[in-house]
């Protein structure tokens, strides 16, 4: 091959590129056909280590709940799953923690 007749590499291409925000008109097709990766951000849980909430969260919370984030936007809800008396995760917890963040 000559100058010139190399493909674009498409990950150059700012236009295959999502700004990052969160479409609030996103179809469900559009819903279904995200990546695994995509998936993951946006939808489930993410784990916050105590030590990123302490000071913001009582630390007898801390030490009895094992605390996630909700990845689904506008992510303001925090869950604590209870954890046992050697500090796991309850297999079957009879409650769970729920903290509503607002504005």
């Amino acid at each position: 091959g000559g100058a010139g007749t190399r493909k674009a590499d498409p990950l150059d291409d700012p236009d295959e590129w999502s700004d990052g925000e969160p479409s609030d008109d996103e179809t469900e097709v559009e819903k279904s056909e995200r990546t695994v990766w995509e998936k993951a951000q946006r939808e489930g849980e993410q784990y916050l280590p105590a030590r990123f909430l302490s000071g913001l969260l009582p630390h007898a919370l801390l030490a009895k709940y094992r605390i996630f984030q909700e990845n689904e936007p506008p992510c303001r809800v925090l869950r604590g799953y209870p954890l046992t008396t050697e500090g796991d995760e309850e297999e079957h917890p009879d409650h769970i923690l729920e903290v509503k963040l607002v504005k």
